[in-house]
């Protein structure tokens, strides 16, 4: 039946061609090779993804955002299908930040150090329920606080990470006194009533009394609200103690570089010692008006900053300002801005120096550099403001290597570059020489020092293709325990000559099934170890490999767990079993 359906349809068709007189042409069962070219073209410059919650189920009308690197407005945004699927199209080649939203979830995985995707990637991100936390303000007499504004300041991650507390998520008490803070991050919180902190469209009558903490305390008596994933905290309930705060009053001057034009500033207000942001406000531009002025803080040690930032990316920022409020008004602060910090460098790709590289060792992509993101971060210092002020930095070098970091304030810096594909390594990392009669400055074992207004120039990063990596497994020794939290897999360089080379150390975050993977790895000779970082550790994210004490620990830890590897150019170590002892892990 269907062959003499086929015949009638034929003959149909020949009938009609001679009818006509046109000439019948057959439609190739593939798209041409211009339709093919033009596909290709479209993948090489998009990045698509999935986005799904913490079981793996999709999430539909997520909200997406993608911004390039090193390029203020570029940001593109889209929603996710009813699969959870995304495409954002028409990207020119650089590195770019993906995130994705929903209401009332976070991000399930919060790495230590942001991700970067370059067209042609595809990326799953996952979500997860947030916390929430609930209460109600009322004031001494026991009457709900209406139009109250609560904040919640994370201080730290569950696992007992710091972190440089800045404003939190704020929303308003309702008529009843009823606030409802969700979409809160895994950690251990300050609840706070009026706190300064941030910037906010709605006006509040309280704005000259001191902040109110949990249940009803200053910040230094503040009871700690701990909130994991999806659990609703009920009953956090804050008695408001009215109590009049202080003005904090004075003016700042900008620098000549910045010209005679009025540019919006911020000052910020920060408990000394400590770093925490207690108050901010951002002054708008406002003609030849240079004064500003912080209302309701209480009594304290703080230091006071200004800080502006400029169309060109330069800015200026003030030294901090010691002062100390002791049941008055503080006026008269004067505040002078210099100009910050930059550093100039550029990268190179240079041919490798270890054995000649098979033919299959090389990137199978064409990649330009301008995929590659080059991040400054503040080395650690006596003043956590110095550190809080400039975290991290990232740019994405030009089409001929070239990059520029600014907006630097005064401190050490180290560089890092994160490449885009698994072929290349970071070789060398070098400053000019103080004289020809000495060698280069390795400025990935040394931090750069920039001063205010400082331009260091003459970062050479080399880049080489052949880098190998590791991935496998951690399996605890002893039967049936479990791995503990926070455990880390660090590699430390084996040969003797290398020993002190920061660029080959690294280390990685070992999975909840113990699954860990290290990449871009410079070929050659290593130690193995998995282990905790140490508990009085004071920032998780400063890699160990910045200063020789933490290279030296490393290297104890690894020669104690006696276990070394070879890694070749371009191999790629997979299944890799490292046992763990729970007893030699922590230290």
């Amino acid at each position: 039946m269907n062959r003499l359906l086929a015949a009638n349809i034929s003959l149909a068709l020949t009938i009609g061609v001679l009818l006509c007189g046109c000439t019948l042409t057959a439609v190739a069962q593939n798209p041409a090779p211009a339709v093919q070219d033009r596909a290709a073209r479209r993948r090489a410059s998009s990045i698509t993804g999935l986005v799904v919650d913490d079981s793996g189920r999709p999430l539909a009308n997520a909200g997406i955002y993608v911004n390039k690197v090193g390029v203020a407005g570029s940001q593109r945004t889209t929603s996710t299908d009813d699969k959870g699927r995304f495409r954002v199209d028409d990207l020119p080649a650089g590195a770019y930040s993906v995130t994705a939203s929903a209401a009332s979830m976070v991000p399930a995985d919060e790495p230590i150090q942001r991700r970067y995707y370059r067209p042609g990637d595809s990326v799953t991100l996952r979500l997860m329920k947030g916390g929430v936390i609930t209460g109600k303000v009322t004031n001494s007499a026991g009457e709900p606080l209406i139009a109250a504004r609560v904040q919640a300041i994370r201080l730290r991650t569950l696992d007992g990470r710091p972190l440089r507390t800045g404003p939190g998520r704020e929303r308003q008490a309702d008529d009843r006194g009823i606030y409802r803070l969700y979409g809160l991050y895994p950690g251990v919180y300050h609840v706070v009533v009026n706190a300064k902190a941030g910037s906010s469209s709605t006006a509040s009558p309280f704005e000259d009394e001191a902040p109110t903490y949990h249940p009803s305390a200053t910040r230094d008596t503040a009871a700690e609200v701990i909130v994991r994933a999806g659990d609703e905290v009920i009953n956090i309930d804050i008695r408001y103690r009215s109590e009049r705060g202080h003005a904090v009053s004075g003016t700042y001057s900008s620098p000549a570089a910045l010209g005679s034009s009025s540019v919006p500033v911020t000052i910020t207000l920060a408990r000394a010692p400590g770093g925490a942001i207690e108050a901010s406000t951002f002054i708008p531009a406002q003609g030849n008006e240079r004064s500003f002025a912080i209302y309701g803080v209480p009594d304290g040690e703080y230091e006071l900053t200004a800080r502006v930032n400029t169309a060109d990316g330069e800015g200026a920022a003030s030294a901090p300002r010691r002062i100390a409020i002791r049941g008055a008004d503080v006026t008269g602060v004067e505040l002078a801005l210099a100009p910050l910090a930059s550093i100039l460098g550029r990268v190179e790709l240079a041919a490798s120096p270890e054995t000649q590289l098979k033919p299959d060792c090389r990137s199978t992509r064409s990649t330009p550099i301008s995929e590659i993101v080059v991040v400054a971060r503040a080395d650690e210092s006596p003043d956590p403001r110095a550190v809080a002020s400039t975290p991290e930095r990232p740019v994405a070098p030009d089409e001929k290597g070239e990059f520029k970091v600014a907006s630097l304030t005064s401190g050490r810096y180290h560089i890092e570059a994160q490449l885009p594909v698994k072929e290349w390594y970071v070789r060398s990392m070098t400053l000019p020489a103080a004289s020809p009669k000495v060698q280069p400055r390795d400025a990935a074992r040394n931090p750069i020092t920039a001063g205010s207004g400082e331009r260091v120039s003459g970062l050479t990063i080399t880049i080489s293709e052949g880098a190998a990596s590791l991935s496998g497994r951690v399996i605890p020794t002893a039967e049936g325990a479990s791995l503990p939290d926070r455990l880390r897999v660090l590699l430390v360089p084996a040969d003797a000559a290398r020993k002190d080379d920061a660029l080959r150390f690294s280390e990685t975050v070992v999975e909840r099934d113990g699954a860990f993977e290290l990449n871009n790895l410079a070929p050659g000779r290593y130690k193995v170890v998995a282990r905790v970082p140490p508990v009085d550790d004071r920032d998780a994210a400063r890699p160990f490999w910045w200063d020789a004490t933490g290279r030296g620990a490393a290297h104890r830890d690894a020669d104690a767990a006696g276990i070394a590897i070879s890694l070749g150019p371009c191999e790629h170590l997979s299944d890799y079993p490292l046992p763990f002892s729970v007893s030699a892990g922590k230290r």
